[in-house]
């Protein structure tokens, strides 16, 4: 599936972070959310949950992810999103510092 994001936002709540890709092509119902809660037993870890407006692909994955300055993909389980943004420089950095902590990340062109 391939998306335009009107709006990213990154949070950081102390207990875990979030990505929240907002009004996808230009539609407020449509999103793309992956998030991560930091658990006390260091050993648990289910993933990050991905959920998006079809809630039929919701759940807890090991996404892999690929970045790049105009464009994120992400690949989990049998499913595959494809986001474009116009971002900045400090956008992007915050980003990936952030995506590198829900999934394995290849930075792309």
């Amino acid at each position: 599936m391939e998306f335009k994001c009107d709006k990213i936002n990154i949070t950081d709540s102390g207990i875990g972070v979030e990505v929240h890709f907002k009004n996808l092509n230009g539609d407020s119902e449509l999103y793309f959310l992956i998030q991560k809660h930091f658990e006390e037993d260091e050993d648990y870890d289910e993933g990050s949950y991905i959920e998006t407006h079809d809630f039929e692909l919701a759940g807890h994955y090991h996404p892999k992810i690929k970045l790049g300055k105009s464009k994120c993909i992400f690949e989990y389980g049998k499913n595959r999103f494809e986001i474009t943004y116009q971002i900045d420089d400090k956008k992007f950095k915050e980003l990936e510092e952030f995506l590198k902590i829900l999934g394995s990340v290849e930075i792309t062109n």
